[in-house]
């Protein structure tokens, strides 16, 4: 059996939702937060594992993207829209939280050619 609570924040009018059962209490939390909506889901652990939304910077406002995290709640993977062309990225990172690749199809020109950049440990960049 799932138990769904709907509550209001009064302080900032901000809009919570969540479902729940009695093995992962936190579950999937839905929330708006300033008119930007983000979903979370949770591990029994009660550690996110996934979340998804909207990004509220200037540059990439209303831009959809999707978090990926391991274990120790480490963001590992994450797939976004970026950039004037708002092109598909894929980010990774490692244990350490260093980008270590980017993929995706250019941000900025005109023909959207794919790309791939590499990080090594120290951080130097090697675009493939």
């Amino acid at each position: 059996m799932f138990r769904v609570t709907l509550y209001m924040i009064q302080k900032n009018q901000d809009h919570y939702f969540s479902v729940y059962d009695n093995k992962n209490p936190k579950g999937i939390i839905l929330q708006v937060d300033n008119g930007y909506p983000v979903q979370s889901f949770y591990a029994m652990d009660g550690n996110v594992r996934i979340q998804q939304g909207v990004y509220s910077s200037a540059k990439e406002n209303g831009l959809p993207m999707i978090g990926l995290y391991d274990n120790k709640q480490n963001l590992k993977t994450l797939l976004r829209l970026a950039g004037p062309n708002e092109s598909p990225v894929i980010i990774m990172k490692d244990n350490n939280q260093k980008i270590r690749l980017i993929f995706g199809l250019d941000m900025k020109g005109e023909k959207q050619d794919p790309f791939m950049a590499t990080f090594d440990k120290a951080g130097n960049k090697s675009m493939i």
